[in-house]
């Protein structure tokens, strides 16, 4: 996760807590609300700041404060939209993070592969969004991996098959990728008792085409459905190019986070002329972070909304962006700014390169 959205959640995770706990047990339609101490027990916020943050929701209206005796505090449509917010965001860095670390596993070249395994594994279990869907598939059917996998060694040039179907394909790879983890030291060795030939590099690639680069697939499709039920008109970036992270490419023809930088296509837009538009809107950002704060996610969105307003005010400068954004893309024009907000900001402009 990006120290940007770390500190978006260090700041706001209490909040979303609250209105999480005010939305689940407050009934705004029988006027019953929800006290200040159901709350702090609720969220296990301790009684003071649960306060403090109720009554901060209140003044942003995103709650309903009517502490009488039959009533107290209760949601509203606002409330309902935040948590939505919040929400997008916790699964949009969820996606960003486990393509980081899917990718990682699939296009890993070097000797200390289990731990990429062992990395992905834990990381799918952590996140109960990716672990639920999986649990809910690996219901279906508790497959024989010791017996698979001693027939593909038995039988030479016997590569395992894959059962088909979704549900059968989801809960038997989970199995066979947990199975490697806890009887293998190494990943290679692991992956060459499947197809049973080969050498070392060529048992990985087989095995990380073949079998996990699917699997990856299925719980990107996942969460991506989840993002658009939620509305795609508030998703950030994933509509940008990351968002057909092919898992099935060659080894080393994807990759993310630090081991890539996005290739520029000129398309008749100068080097120079992109640098001085990103140098620009990094300036801009830097100097409205002085006059306004960015400590909540809130306080972001106002600066980067100021931003957006001040750059469709100079046309000179909307051409530039927009036609730094046709030429290099989102991602390749993000990676030329260096500044925390970049990310919402290019959530909120992305369109223009498409005319909108």
């Amino acid at each position: 996760m990006s120290d940007e959205l770390n500190k978006i959640f260090e700041n706001d995770q209490k909040k979303y807590r609250v209105l999480q706990s005010v939305y689940n047990l407050s009934n705004p339609d029988k006027f019953v609300g929800v006290s200040a101490k159901q709350v702090a027990d609720f969220t296990q916020i301790p009684m003071s700041e649960a306060k403090e943050i109720l009554n901060r929701l209140c003044d942003f209206d995103e709650l309903i404060d009517c502490p009488t005796n039959t009533s107290g505090f209760m949601s509203n449509h606002k409330t309902i939209d935040k948590i939505k917010q919040y929400k997008k965001l916790e699964i949009e860095e969820i996606l960003r993070e486990f393509r980081q670390i899917a990718s990682d596993l699939i296009h890993m070249n070097s000797y200390d592969e289990m731990s990429y395994l062992k990395r992905f594994i834990n990381f799918i279990e952590s996140k109960p969004i990716i672990f639920d869907f999986i649990q809910d598939n690996n219901r279906v059917r508790q497959f024989e991996i010791e017996r698979v996998i001693d027939s593909c060694v038995q039988l030479v040039h016997t590569y395992v098959q894959i059962p088909k179907g979704k549900n059968e394909e989801i809960a038997f790879t989970y199995q066979l990728l947990k199975y490697g983890l806890e009887k293998f030291n190494a990943y290679y060795v692991f992956t060459i008792q499947i197809p049973a030939y080969g050498s070392r590099e060529e048992g990985v690639l087989k095995f990380n085409k073949t079998i996990v680069s699917y699997f990856c697939n299925h719980i990107d499709h996942y969460l991506t459905t989840m993002l658009n039920k939620l509305g795609a008109d508030e998703q950030s970036y994933l509509n940008s190019t990351t968002q057909n992270l092919n898992f099935n490419g060659n080894v080393g023809a994807v990759q993310t986070g630090n081991h890539n930088i996005a290739h520029v296509t000129q398309n008749n837009y100068s080097s120079q002329s992109l640098v001085d538009a990103a140098k620009e809107i990094q300036e801009l950002l830097e100097n409205l972070a002085q006059i306004y704060p960015t400590n909540t996610l809130s306080d972001k969105m106002v600066v980067v909304t100021k931003a957006v307003e001040q750059i469709e005010n100079n046309r000179s400068l909307k051409e530039r962006t927009v036609g730094a954004l046709k030429s290099a893309g989102v991602e390749g024009f993000k990676e030329l700014i260096d500044n925390p907000l970049i990310n919402i900001l290019m959530a909120a402009i992305e369109g223009w390169k498409e005319g909108k």
